[in-house]
């Protein structure tokens, strides 16, 4: 079976299998020469053809993950997603209406997916694909958290283990737990989008004049030079929680900068 894997958000690619074999990957930032590129992956996808041998037709799956409300309008909508790529990427002034939309764009991204946004996403992702020639091709929409912890499990040389995944958001989700036994991944508990370490590390990154879902492990490079705070005194400590197999942020993640930055103002930046 020839299967085309593609993301077209954030660091857009694709993948291309032949037999459960992967015979070609590419970033499309590498061939677009935009970095972390949030376009349609077009490039990568002719590109995986090339490099294959195989022609659009020949590909039966083409397998995509998340249709969440916020990704499903950045496809139909993506000159939403280009604004902030290029504020975010420091390509741009904000306006004045910057900081309302910012706001408005993490509550969004917090809300999970339904039925008429798996439709729209897969009616986008048809359209797109048969641009390319690909109309032939069944189009799979696969959970966004389900697609890291399958890699993760798969990929891990372990027959039976526990699969946590921690991300931004995705499809109304921030992270989950779930057991892999026997090739089945099974779900177990899960956090949710409002309550997200990603999230937070996101608005961490952007007050310390970085470019969040970019510079992170620069913050965390910039972390090992600072003196150390005792736990009862380290107030970030206080707006975490986990209870269970489930992670608790003492207020939403739409409004914890305005909370971050009351804690920023009392210490050096590292």
């Amino acid at each position: 079976m020839v299967i085309l894997g593609i993301w077209d958000g954030h660091d857009s690619g694709a993948a291309l299998l032949v037999g459960g074999r992967v015979v070609a990957a590419v970033n499309e930032e590498r061939l677009s020469r935009r970095k972390l590129e949030i376009r349609f992956p077009e490039l990568s996808i002719r590109e995986c053809l090339r490099v294959a041998g195989i022609k659009p037709e020949a590909v039966e799956v083409v397998a995509c993950s998340t249709w969440d409300i916020a990704k499903t309008l950045a496809r139909w909508f993506p000159s939403t997603k280009e604004r902030y790529y290029m504020i975010r990427r420091r390509k741009t002034f904000p306006g004045r209406l910057s900081a309302f939309q910012k706001r408005f764009k993490y509550w969004l991204t917090e809300r999970p997916g339904n039925r008429i946004s798996r439709g729209l996403s897969t009616a986008y992702l048809r359209r797109e694909l048969g641009r390319l020639g690909l109309g032939r091709a069944r189009v799979a929409l696969y959970d966004h958290h389900y697609c890291h912890a399958v890699a993760a499990a798969c990929t891990s040389g372990l027959g039976d283990c526990t699969v946590l995944t921690v991300d931004g958001v995705g499809d109304g989700l921030s992270s989950t737990v779930s057991e892999y036994r026997g090739g089945r991944l099974e779900r177990i508990g899960v956090s949710s989008a409002e309550n997200s370490l990603g999230i937070l590390f996101e608005h961490v990154t952007n007050l310390l004049n970085m470019r969040e879902l970019e510079d992170e492990g620069k913050v965390m490079a910039l972390a090992d030079f600072a003196a150390p705070i005792p736990d009862e005194r380290n107030e970030v400590m206080g707006f975490v929680e986990v209870v269970g197999l489930e992670t608790r942020l003492r207020v939403p993640g739409r409004r914890l900068h305005h909370e971050l930055k009351r804690v920023q103002w009392k210490y050096p930046n590292e």
